[in-house]
């Protein structure tokens, strides 16, 4: 990486930094939202035995998550994973557990969220994802899964 290219990153980092503290993110935000999100994921009936069946330890798996969060919204750089792929191994996830997903997601953003722009920011960024993963599994990412929640 050139010097200019290296000092363009550098800026770009600041700046995202700049504006997600402004919105409310830090480590301590998204490892609230991470930690709540996740309980309600580990009772769901639906969701709850999917990810039992996959998550051997869930400590690790938090972790990975806040780490993973920090690097999309705090653009930390922290996180190296292929969540894509990771998702697509899962042989009993289907397209349709996205938008129970995205309805546990906002239901906990709306009791832990600082204030609007933290929620908004926080579940564009969400359904975003959830649209990545639906490809990934070999949905279209249009529809339900992009926009709709359901509980």
């Amino acid at each position: 990486m050139t010097k200019t290219a290296h000092r363009t990153a550098l800026l770009r980092r600041t700046e995202v930094q700049r504006r997600a503290a402004e919105m409310g993110f830090n480590t301590e935000s998204i490892r609230l939202v991470i930690t709540v999100f996740y309980n309600k994921v580990r009772q769901h009936q639906v969701l709850g035995p999917l990810f039992h069946a996959s998550v051997a330890d869930w400590g690790e798996h938090l972790a990975k998550m806040e780490r993973f969060w920090r690097g999309v919204l705090l653009n930390s750089g922290e996180y190296s994973g292929k969540p894509v792929q990771i998702h697509a191994g899962l042989p009993t996830l289907e397209p349709d557990h996205f938008p129970i997903w995205l309805a546990l997601f906002s239901q906990t953003l709306s009791e832990v969220s600082p204030n609007p722009d933290f929620t908004a920011h926080m579940m564009r960024r969400a359904e975003n994802i959830a649209v990545s993963l639906v490809r990934g599994l070999g949905g279209t990412g249009n529809g339900a899964a992009s926009t709709e929640v359901t509980s």
